[in-house]
Formats: structure tokens, C-alpha cells, sequence
């Protein structure tokens, strides 16, 4: 994949998240827009662009096989991360603390990062986003996948115009995440350096060998590979917010490593 393309569309990405960061900062949204228009994002715009994905796409064999090929794939390469990471983080005196980074070298950032790079990098090959499906929209859209069946235009425009608000949302919320965050204590745990290692260097490497070593077809191979290279997943600062776990180190993992996915994400994919 051209480095030119791929370190343009990571500098566009982070152009969107611009205002999100200055309405946090100029006090004109609260801190608590952030869940609410995260909960758009995740019931709304998500499944929508699942959905609408599913209807671009005439059904297929070799589509459906690849589906399942992306999801064996991914949960292997998932236990192999999360074993190692919970290994190697298990040493930390702090438990909830070595959970919280044990969680972000394992799970991406797929809904908030991977979607809107794979939109960028991908514009050209809408069927990638069948193989993500990350929502409960799958259930409604993938019967009438496989059985060919067409929603009329007049349902499917209001579709797409809320899929299309994927990539700004998410890089607005995630903007007014680091609108949010005190940055000077960010860099300051091992243990976020450790994770981003694992997650933004070590597990794309991991898929790119399995997947070579499995012949996959390339719009799999590349879709599986770009979103093996992306950051930690907000899930874990969720999960550590709602069940209490270690909120900071949930915190530093996710927006740490999202940062650092600015230089990793150009220089991994340079093995495409």
C-alpha cells in the first residue's frame, strides 16, 4: 500500500478530530457529550453502516467464505494476544492496572478507528466492510444478504446518510477524548509503552505471517491487516469505567496508543 495515500488519510483523520478536541477545550460541550454522542456512534451510525454494507454487496459464496475466513482468523490471532499480554502483564503489582493493559494490547480500536481507515484507505472496495460487521445489524442484515434480498431505495437512502457519518463522529468523539484528557501525565506508565508495542507492532506482524502462511485472498490478507494495526479499543476504558477497573490506565492505553498509531499505522502498512 502507497505510504503517500496511507499518511494522507491518517493526517485527514486527525484534521476531523480537531473540532472535537477545541469544543472540549473552549468549554462549549461538557465532557459528558463524549458518552452520548459515543452512544450515537455505537447504535446508530454503526449498525447503519453495517447494514447499508451488506446491500451494496450481492451475495456470494467466496464473500460468505471469506467472512468466515476473517472471523477464524481474528479470534486466533486474539487468544494467541491475550494469553501472551495477560503473561506478560501479570507481573504488575497492580492487578486491575495489568488487566486494564492486558485488555488494550488484545482488542482494537475496530468501531472507532478501524471502520474509518478501512473507509479511507478503501474507498474503492465496499465488500471489506461485510467482513466487520461489528454490530447487532448483523443479524438483520446478513439474511438478506444470503438470500439476496433488496431493501427499497426509499429505506435505504436514510441508511446511508447515517453510515456515511462514521468516519467524522468517530474522529470527532475521539478528538474530545484528548479534549478531555490531562496530557502531561500520558507517556508516564511503562505499562502503556509495553501494550502499544504489542498491539500496534507485534500483532500485525503476528497476522501478516498466519495469513501468508494461509494463502488468504488480498482483500481479506488487507483487511485483516489494517485492522490488526490499530490502537486499543475504547471498550477497555468503558468496561473499566462501568465495572471498576483501573480507569487511568484504561485511559492512557487508548489515547496513548492512538497517538502512537499516528507514525505505526504508515510504517506497518508498508508491508502491503
Amino acid at each position: 500500500m502507497q505510504f503517500g495515500l496511507t499518511v494522507t488519510s491518517v493526517l485527514t483523520l486527525i484534521a476531523m478530530c480537531v473540532p472535537g478536541y477545541l469544543l472540549i477545550r473552549s468549554k462549549l460541550l461538557k465532557e459528558e457529550a463524549i458518552a452520548i454522542l459515543s452512544a450515537v456512534l455505537l447504535y446508530v451510525n454503526q449498525p447503519a453502516f453495517s447494514f447499508y454494507s451488506f446491500q451494496s454487496q450481492p451475495y456470494s459464496r467466496a464473500i460468505l467464505g471469506n467472512i468466515l475466513t476473517v472471523a477464524a482468523i481474528s479470534i486466533l490471532i486474539h487468544l494467541i494476544v491475550l494469553f501472551a499480554s495477560f503473561f506478560i502483564f501479570r507481573c504488575d503489582r497492580n492487578k486491575f492496572r495489568g488487566r486494564a493493559y492486558a485488555f488494550a494490547s488484545g482488542f482494537g480500536n475496530i468501531g472507532f478507528m478501524g471502520l474509518p481507515v478501512i473507509r479511507m484507505l478503501m474507498p474503492d472496495n465496499p465488500e471489506v466492510v461485510i467482513y466487520l460487521a461489528p454490530t447487532i445489524a448483523f443479524f438483520a442484515a446478513f439474511p438478506l444478504f444470503i438470500f439476496n434480498v433488496a431493501v427499497p431505495q426509499a429505506v435505504l437512502f436514510p441508511i446511508k446518510y447515517l453510515s456515511d457519518m462514521i468516519v467524522p463522529m468517530a474522529m470527532l468523539i475521539l478528538g474530545m477524548r484528548f479534549g478531555a484528557t490531562d496530557m502531561r501525565g500520558l507517556f508516564s506508565d511503562w505499562g502503556l509503552y509495553v501494550s502499544s508495542f504489542i498491539k500496534l507492532i507485534i500483532t500485525p506482524l503476528l497476522a501478516y505471517l498466519m495469513m501468508k502462511l494461509a494463502r488468504l485472498d488480498q482483500t481479506v490478507f488487507t483487511t485483516v491487516f489494517i485492522l490488526m494495526a490499530m490502537p486499543a479499543a475504547n471498550m477497555g476504558l468503558i468496561i473499566a469505567e462501568k465495572f471498576g477497573g483501573d480507569r487511568e490506565a484504561s485511559a492512557k492505553a487508548v489515547l496513548g496508543s492512538s497517538l502512537i498509531s499516528i507514525i505505526t499505522i504508515p510504517l506497518v502498512l508498508l508491508m502491503l
